[in-house]
This record gives structure tokens, C-alpha cells and sequence, in this order.
């Protein structure tokens, strides 16, 4: 997952000239997948604007949620679990 991080924030250092969505999606993708993400939001603090800034962590949530569901079935006992309380319910 870091060397992910390392190409999503690469990506988006790119981007920042030319596309600032595109920029703040990769920048969002670097900080969830991050082993440190205060590192890559103190960076974005202190270099972008704050419209920047306020992009980003409005993507923050939304990416999570992606990449917990595209990971949910690397570990099947968290879907076992789910299910058994789906069915207990």
C-alpha cells in the first residue's frame, strides 16, 4: 500500500498545474493508503490553498468508503461476520 501512496501523491504533484479535481483525487488516494497521512496533510497545508485544502478533505470520506469496499474481500472473516449478524437479525 505505500508504494500506492508514493505513485498517487506522484500523480498528483503532476496534476497540480493542470487539473486541480484530478490533483485532489490523488492527493485524497495518497492519504488514505498512507502509513502516515499527517505527513502528506501537512504538506497539502502548507503548500496549497486553502480551497485546495478544503477539496481534499471533502474526498477524504468518499475514498475511504471505496477502498474499504474494493478491500472488504481480502479478509473474508469481517464478511463472515456481516453475514451471521445479517442472518441473526
Amino acid at each position: 500500500m505505500q508504494i500506492f501512496s508514493q505513485n498517487e501523491r506522484q500523480q498528483a504533484e503532476r496534476f497540480l498545474s493542470t487539473d486541480l479535481g484530478r490533483a485532489a483525487a490523488h492527493f485524497a488516494r495518497a492519504v488514505v493508503t498512507s502509513k502516515n497521512p499527517r505527513e502528506i496533510l501537512d504538506h497539502i497545508y502548507f503548500s496549497q490553498s486553502q480551497e485546495f485544502c478544503i477539496k481534499v478533505m471533502d474526498l477524504l470520506p468518499i475514498i475511504e468508503k471505496i477502498r474499504v469496499k474494493s478491500t472488504n474481500h481480502l479478509n473474508p472473516t469481517t464478511e463472515k461476520r456481516n453475514g451471521e449478524r445479517l442472518n441473526n437479525q
